[in-house]
């Protein structure tokens, strides 16, 4: 296997990853947090196949956060919609920096 993977490549890795976890968790009946990381490990394991480690860091960060953080019980409304605008925020500020590059 060549690293990184095709963005074609990666995005099949990617909803494999989906697909298991979403069976996992129907099997288990395990919706909330469990949709949480059914959402951030397969974007994870994307942009990690891709060699883009700020993105999977980010996407780890938000989504296995907020589904810690409601397992053990430690607020997680509030963390959960921090976790969720930080990340949203990242991903504005990104995309703003990147039109940003391509006006001449």
């Amino acid at each position: 296997m060549e690293f990184p993977f095709t963005e074609k490549k990666a995005k099949a890795w990617s909803l494999a990853l989906l697909l298991f976890i979403l069976a996992i968790i129907t099997y288990w009946n395990f919706w909330w947090p469990g949709v949480m990381l059914a959402i951030g490990l397969p974007k994870a394991l994307k942009h990690g196949l891709m060699k883009k480690f700020t993105e999977m860091s980010i996407y780890l960060v938000v989504f296995v956060g907020i589904f810690i953080t409601v397992q053990m019980g430690m607020g997680g409304r509030i963390i959960a919609a921090l976790l969720l605008f930080f990340g949203s925020l990242y991903h504005f500020i990104k995309d703003f920096k990147e039109e940003k590059k391509q006006v001449p």
